[in-house]
């Protein structure tokens, strides 16, 4: 729980930052020309925004993989499966499929523990979903959030400066 108000706190903290940065670099950009000064601070702001987007589409790509990989369903044999392959295609796929048990075909019945595992593998599976798209909305947001600091810093860069009184 901790770590949860740590990680908020230093997002909030990092991005107000990085949004100054990149805000006041591309300002200062915008009236001085191209200057080192503004633009390490510009760059600075986008290196923060850059790393937490590419972190957060990282995180989304590899929850994606391991999506793929617990969704192949298993291939149709043509022979009738053992118990062992019955009960795994249930557990991974909810597919009832047959097997040979001493020379007679069977339908496959799942025992209450198949049911258990099924239902976790589905909750894992549907958690999984969700987090990959909070992380690929976090992505989208961090690069929204850049694009609004630089596009804001560049309109007021455009702004004519008060008239010495």
């Amino acid at each position: 729980m901790v770590v949860d108000w740590l990680d908020f706190v230093l997002n909030v903290i990092g991005g107000a930052m990085a949004f100054l940065c990149l805000f006041e670099g591309v300002q200062r950009l915008g009236r001085q020309g191209m200057r080192r000064g503004p633009l390490l601070i510009a760059l600075l702001g986008f290196t923060f925004f850059a790393a937490y987007g590419a972190f957060a589409w990282w995180r989304y790509d590899d929850i994606g993989d391991t999506l793929a990989q617990r969704a192949q369903r298993p291939a149709a044999a043509h022979a009738p499966a053992d118990l062992t392959r019955a009960r795994t295609a249930f557990i991974t796929s909810g597919l009832f499929a047959t097997y040979v048990e001493r020379g007679e075909k069977k339908a496959y019945v799942p025992t209450q523990e198949d049911v258990r595992r099924r239902e976790r593998m589905v909750a894992t599976n549907t958690l999984l979903v969700y987090t990959a798209r909070a992380s690929l909305f976090e992505a989208a947001f961090w690069g929204v959030l850049a694009a609004i600091a630089a596009l804001a810093g560049f309109l007021f860069s455009r702004e004519k400066p008060p008239a010495a009184g």
